[in-house]
């Protein structure tokens, strides 16, 4: 693919409200169609990053940016279900890099490292995958305050079960001094101590916020996910999560062992890339996307013909 034109840099737009998309069935997986506005009916409650707090994250190196918009326009990510039919898109690091030529290379990994350091991606695990997924710190943040809506929601009945604001609010706050693929607890509870607005019991209808309690809070929100403790670890350590994370990557999993059988089941195993593309798996994962995922991961090659791009299993013996 021929890289992206270079330039020094840009200034990262003010983020629109997470997206609302449409699945449709018509041709391949199914796609999402963008709405440009969202409906009157769409829930409004600190799930978009339209204000002075979390619009301000600086510059953004201009090919790294551009290559994860170019991404998210044509739906490639992992889409990451939220309230109302809308979503946010999570970009593989692998497909980052695809993106340019190899001499292109370190300097996407430099712009992606300082993208992090500056706050503006936020880095999410993909478990056993064996890939880092990032998404734009704007979209995460929105994500995450809908995660407490749809939490508000459910315990509507149940007052004091509910996510004190002021948890998420910090959390939020925090985001671009956690650098790191994991946030230890001592890191946390420092910013804590250190934040006098959730120390303070303003509202004296209300009992005082423990940093225990924010945590098992966060974690029951599912905007942390605690990593299990190795013989090596002395403290606890949580990675960054969503919701709907753990659920988007097993249909990824799940679309991708359809695909793999869809090309074993065909002559020889060869198949024409635009059947394959044709081809409906019931799944919320881009076509495209797994199909570049297979062919980095060198499971199937593209074999050019002089009728057509095919798409060929790689024998055992080749990898």
């Amino acid at each position: 693919m021929k890289p992206l034109a270079m330039k020094k840099k840009i200034v990262m737009k003010k983020s629109k409200k997470a997206t609302r998309g449409k699945r449709t069935l018509s041709k391949g997986l199914p796609s999402f169609k963008v709405k440009s506005k969202p409906d009157s009916n769409t829930i409004d409650n600190n799930d978009t990053i339209d204000n002075d707090e979390h619009d301000d994250f600086g510059e953004l190196p201009c090919d790294t940016i551009l290559a994860f918009q170019s991404i998210q326009a044509n739906s490639e990510g992992l889409h990451i279900p939220l309230l109302g039919g809308r979503f946010v898109q999570a970009v593989l690091e692998t497909q980052l890099f695809q993106k340019f030529d190899e001499n292109h290379a370190s300097i996407i990994m430099q712009e992606v490292l300082e993208l992090i350091q500056n706050g503006q991606l936020i880095r999410m695990s993909c478990h056993d995958e064996g890939q880092t997924a990032f998404t734009l710190s704007n979209d995460y943040i929105a994500a995450v305050w809908d995660a407490h809506q749809n939490h508000m929601l459910e315990c509507r009945q149940q007052e004091n079960s509910r996510m004190r604001p002021e948890i998420v609010t910090w959390f939020v706050s925090c985001l671009k001094e956690w650098k790191e693929p994991t946030i230890s607890e001592e890191s946390m509870e420092a910013y804590w101590k250190d934040d006098i607005s959730v120390q303070s019991d303003t509202d004296q209808s209300q009992s005082k916020i423990s940093f225990r309690d924010a945590v098992i809070a966060l974690v029951k929100l599912q905007i942390l996910m605690k990593v299990p403790i190795s013989s090596m670890a002395s403290e606890s350590h949580y990675r960054f999560w969503l919701p709907q994370w753990g659920v988007v990557l097993k249909q990824w999993d799940k679309a991708r062992r359809n695909m793999m059988a869809c090309i074993n089941r065909s002559s020889g195993g060869e198949i024409s890339e635009t059947n394959l593309l044709n081809f409906n798996r019931h799944s919320c994962v881009s076509t495209r996307f797994l199909l570049n995922d297979l062919v980095n991961r060198g499971k199937v090659n593209i074999v050019e013909r002089p009728f057509g791009k095919f798409v060929r299993r790689v024998a055992t013996s080749e990898h």
